[in-house]
């Protein structure tokens, strides 16, 4: 057993050094070229597709910071393989997983709750529509879009209305949820099509483009009559989600170094951004700015220590007050912060979700007596 899970270390970081040598000889000099002299070559046609932005980004910036970027971006994907790489060989040599199997109710409960989820997040996109039509000579559409219709207020509503409606169904039966899952990363993508791209529903958006996996394994649990199901799917989806905090914090390492908890940098964004209570913690002494920062660094890349079950309800509890803080003192999301909705994935059973669904269904069956 140790021998194998050798091999299989072994044969990792081999792939991950020939990456990185095909990168190094291969794929960073064309970056070079690009960035110095323009030529077009592979680099300058992804760049294009991925990002667009670039042409603006590339006057504020010089040619080595992109070239940083570049690296830092191989580095930061190394590290996000070697540890993918370490869970999965962790969850393969435990010899009972943490959530091995569940029952096929719980699973179309969790279904339920991503339909719900993903209508509390859309509910206003008709609105945000309707706001951009007003700038759409500044609409340049992404990658994913570009085969379909441009930027029109009637198609666009459409797809709204049939992801909305498909949502509903899948809340009322617990499956279905492929359909709203795709429309919800189309609309997001025309929404993302005017030069600005963020994170607000990054972790979703990693759960949507698991649903074809999770979608496939109910139909043929369903089809075969199973009573319980692998919860293999809802690992990877939680594995997404917590990648999404540990990300930021590789970020905040690898670009800002050190001096991303240095005090003036929180000072400063403190008073350009912050609230008034933003404003007053900005008077705190250096230590304490310089503390709150390292612990939130420390604590984004700890964030994986959520998918193990004694870490659970730490991570959802200082994740719900983290993005509160963030609320309360810069200004930023909302109170109840989207990430914080993905946090029920983390656990195992959804009983509220499942005391609403046996209560609406209830009142349905009395109102027909």
């Amino acid at each position: 057993m140790k021998s194998r899970y050798l091999k299989s270390t072994l044969w990792g970081l081999a792939a991950l050094l020939a990456l990185w040598a095909m990168y190094g000889w291969w794929l960073r000099p064309q970056v070079k070229a690009f960035l110095w002299t323009g030529e077009e070559n592979m680099v300058s046609r992804l760049v294009a597709v991925f990002y667009p932005r670039f042409a603006i980004e590339r006057h504020r910036f010089d040619a080595s910071y992109f070239l940083f970027l570049a690296d830092q971006m191989v580095l930061r994907a190394t590290v996000m393989l070697l540890s993918l790489g370490a869970w999965l060989l962790w969850q393969s040599s435990r010899r009972e997983r943490a959530v091995a199997v569940l029952p096929v109710a719980t699973h179309e409960y969790f279904l339920r709750y991503f339909a719900l989820v993903l209508l509390i997040y859309t509910y206003d996109w008709c609105y945000s529509f309707y706001k951009l039509s007003f700038f759409t000579d500044f609409f340049e559409p992404l990658w994913l879009i570009r085969p379909l219709p441009g930027f029109s207020l009637p198609w666009l509503w459409t797809l709204w209305t049939v992801m909305v409606l498909a949502a509903l169904r899948c809340l009322w039966l617990g499956r279905g949820a492929l359909l709203p899952a795709l429309l919800f990363v189309v609309l997001q993508a025309y929404l993302y099509s005017f030069g600005k791209m963020d994170h607000t529903f990054a972790p979703f958006t990693y759960v949507c483009l698991l649903m074809p996996w999770w979608e496939r394994q109910g139909r043929i649990w369903r089809k075969e009559g199973r009573s319980f199901g692998s919860a293999e799917v809802l690992q990877w989806v939680r594995a997404a989600i917590a990648l999404c905090y540990v990300q930021a914090g590789m970020e905040k390492l690898l670009l800002g170094g050190s001096a991303w908890w240095n005090a003036g940098h929180l000072r400063t964004f403190l008073l350009v951004h912050g609230r008034a209570a933003g404003r007053a913690l900005a008077a705190s002494p250096d230590s304490l700015l310089e503390a709150a920062s390292l612990l939130v660094l420390l604590w984004q890349l700890a964030f994986v220590g959520i998918l193990h079950r004694k870490g659970r309800y730490f991570f959802a509890i200082t994740g719900f007050l983290f993005h509160l803080a963030n609320y309360l003192f810069l200004g930023v999301g909302w109170w109840l912060h989207t990430y914080v909705w993905c946090y029920p994935f983390f656990f195992d059973s959804l009983s509220v979700v499942e005391r609403l669904a046996r209560f609406l269904k209830a009142k349905t069956y009395r109102q027909k007596q």
